[in-house]
């Protein structure tokens, strides 16, 4: 009981009732699992009235939520439908996410608080896809209006908007980013990892499509066509990883040109 209350208070789960956790070592995620306590079941997701259940939805669903450290944490519960006389068949409401929304409302809460505070670009480098951040903050600012009368504080920028901050940023930051969390994260247990005791790995390689720029074009090139001496529409680097067997999480990196071969170059 007293472990399941750390989780609660701790993820700031009110009205979850926490029935496990468990790590999912090849993506280093901390997993969650919770279901809505009786007193809350079976609202509606918009009105939060409660009305007969309708069917069990799309199953379980998960929701980001506070990072544990350098592992990411996901609320998994299930995701029933009920029908409201006024909204139709909805999903349910849960007490620890709002109507709608993919992450948890501490997470969003903390998002908005530090996008307050400082450039939203600095808060939105750490989040795997950028316009995450204008998401979190639509769904704060949608929910303080429909609390407050229809009155909004701040408008949410467009993905435009969002894209155009991360240029101004540039490239350190998402580096800085990578350098500090790439790393394996296979265990001994992991199925495929290991070989005795040796880690297996396996390097792998894409080509990626660059902009159509005279300097790329000088430093790349364009990747050659099936046909006569035709070459590609845009030029293309080559991108080299170095991932872990089974999980497959990327430790290491290298980009070049796109007529290296993969694996001996990065050998050499």
């Amino acid at each position: 009981m007293r472990q399941t209350r750390v989780w609660t208070k701790g993820l700031g789960l009110c009205g979850a009732v926490v029935e496990g956790v468990e790590l999912e070592a090849w993506s280093n995620t901390v997993v969650v699992a919770v279901r809505v306590g009786w007193q809350d079941r079976d609202r509606c997701g918009l009105c939060r009235q409660r009305y007969p259940g309708f069917d069990r939805g799309r199953g379980r669903r998960r929701w980001r939520t506070l990072d544990l450290g350098s592992s990411v944490a996901v609320v998994e519960a299930d995701s029933p439908r009920v029908n409201c006389p006024e909204h139709g068949v909805v999903v349910a409401w849960v007490p620890w996410a709002r109507h709608g929304s993919r992450f948890t409302r501490t997470f969003e809460e903390q998002a908005a608080c530090l996008t307050a505070h400082s450039a939203q670009s600095t808060v939105a480098t750490p989040l795997p896809d950028f316009p995450q951040v204008g998401e979190v903050m639509r769904q704060v600012v949608e929910g303080l209006a429909r609390w407050s009368g229809g009155q909004t504080w701040w408008t949410v920028p467009t993905k435009a908007a969002l894209f155009q901050a991360r240029r101004r940023l540039g490239p350190e930051p998402l580096a800085a980013l990578f350098a500090a969390v790439a790393q394996q994260v296979g265990l001994q247990i992991t199925p495929g990892v290991f070989n005795r005791d040796w880690r297996l790995l396996s390097p792998d390689g894409t080509c990626l499509d660059v902009a159509d720029t005279p300097a790329n074009v000088t430093s790349f090139g364009r990747p050659g066509a099936s046909r006569g001496n035709a070459v590609g529409a845009f030029p293309q680097v080559r991108l080299v990883g170095l991932p872990s067997a089974g999980p497959m999480r990327f430790s290491g990196w290298r980009w070049g040109l796109t007529h290296c071969r993969s694996a001996a170059w990065w050998i050499a």
